[in-house]
């Protein structure tokens, strides 16, 4: 029987707004080739931020904001829409709309699933977060009630699940691995061509070019490689680090890092890009210094364009990338900075970066991914066993 003939599932997405971020640009790529698979969707956000709004646009998936002029008043929009979106299930991703739409969906009569997307709720929060040990652990606490709303879990890595279902009391029989999917196609390849093109946009030739991605918090630990970069001895022509992502909670400590490195013109801050595929075929080793992850999708994007790795030694990163990457301490710039140096002078393992674009399309594809996610819809609907 084809989608067309089946009984199509309604599933409305709810994340906290559209800003550029995994979660989002996930929902975006899964939601666009639901159709096909008997899913219609739309999306629901908390906030304000409309960055990607146009793209879910684009490709036809309905967007309702729901933030109104007091909390009152978008309490009252959230309920409307929930009771005239006529959804089957309701996909909650991320803390406010798990804490906040979980019950309130559940106890209108719709049936709940949520995406584990990250490790959180460690003694590494509790002792790093602005809001101390007891926000974290009142957060913990919250999402705890408030999954119990939940009929099955969708985690991003065995990682997550593994960590998540603890820190959640989850039972594993709710909890599905699927991993994030990347459009490998419109990814693109890495090609000679391209990469001189952009490196001649940013104004680059011969130097050895390392890229760091990721918005600009504590988790991603951007001041590391800063930290590292400076450490490297005098080399003719200079290398360049690129740091591209948004502002964050993290940006002082780049800036104090910047700081005490001199702001040296070989480090760049980017900001917020669109071009992530394009910078990664400029680069020569794209370098993730993250304290922790879900999953790392630009781990994974730089596996599907063949781009040498060099990763914080996370049990995550080790599992995405099947251990083809070079791995350092965490928090260790020096470690780190001898990770840069060793690249600079030996080479990366060409069969690694082959390997791990043939990793991206076995298990990192979208294609599959979207059916995994529509196969997980219906599970949670009791349509599949």
């Amino acid at each position: 029987m084809t989608a067309s003939q089946e009984t199509r599932v309604r599933v409305v997405g709810c994340v906290y707004d559209l800003r550029v971020g995994g979660a989002e640009s996930s929902l975006l790529a899964e939601f666009s080739r639901m159709e096909p698979l008997g899913i219609d969707v739309q999306v629901l956000c908390l906030g304000e931020d409309k960055t990607m709004l146009p793209k879910f646009e684009a490709a036809g998936i309905p967007v309702t904001y729901v933030r109104g002029s007091s909390k009152w008043q978008t309490a009252r929009n959230l309920v409307k829409f929930l009771r005239s979106s006529d959804a089957d299930l309701v996909h909650t991703m991320l803390f406010w709309p798990d804490v906040l739409v979980r019950p309130l969906a559940r106890l209108m009569g719709m049936r709940v699933v949520t995406s584990l997307t990250n490790e959180y709720y460690g003694a590494e929060h509790r002792a790093n977060s602005k809001y101390g040990a007891p926000g974290v652990l009142a957060a913990q606490l919250a999402d705890f009630i408030s999954s119990r709303f939940a009929s099955h879990f969708h985690a991003i890595s065995q990682r997550s699940a593994l960590i998540m279902s603890r820190r959640l009391m989850l039972r594993s029989t709710r909890v599905r691995v699927i991993y994030r999917g990347r459009d490998l196609e419109h990814l693109g390849r890495r090609t000679e061509e391209r990469r001189q093109r952009v490196r001649t946009e940013l104004g680059l030739k011969h130097e050895t070019v390392f890229l760091c991605v990721g918005r600009q918090d504590y988790q991603k630990a951007h001041e590391v490689v800063i930290e590292a970069f400076t450490q490297l001895p005098s080399m003719s022509p200079p290398p360049v680090l690129l740091l591209a992502g948004r502002p964050g909670g993290n940006t002082d400590m780049i800036e104090q890092a910047l700081e005490r490195a001199g702001r040296p013109g070989s480090i760049r801050i980017l900001g917020e890009r669109g071009d992530v595929g394009d910078l990664l075929c400029a680069a020569d080793a794209f370098v993730m210094p993250s304290r922790f992850e879900g999953l790392g999708g630009s781990a994974v994007e730089a596996m599907a364009l063949e781009i040498p790795m060099i990763l914080t030694d996370l049990a995550i990163f080790r599992e995405v990338s099947d251990h083809r990457a070079w791995f350092f301490r965490r928090d260790d710039s020096a470690d780190l900075a001898r990770m840069l140096l060793e690249f600079s002078s030996k080479s990366f393992p060409p069969e690694w970066t082959s390997g791990l674009r043939q990793r991206a399309e076995d298990h990192f594809s979208i294609d599959g991914v979207a059916q995994d996610v529509a196969d997980f819809y219906k599970w949670a609907l009791g349509k599949l066993a």
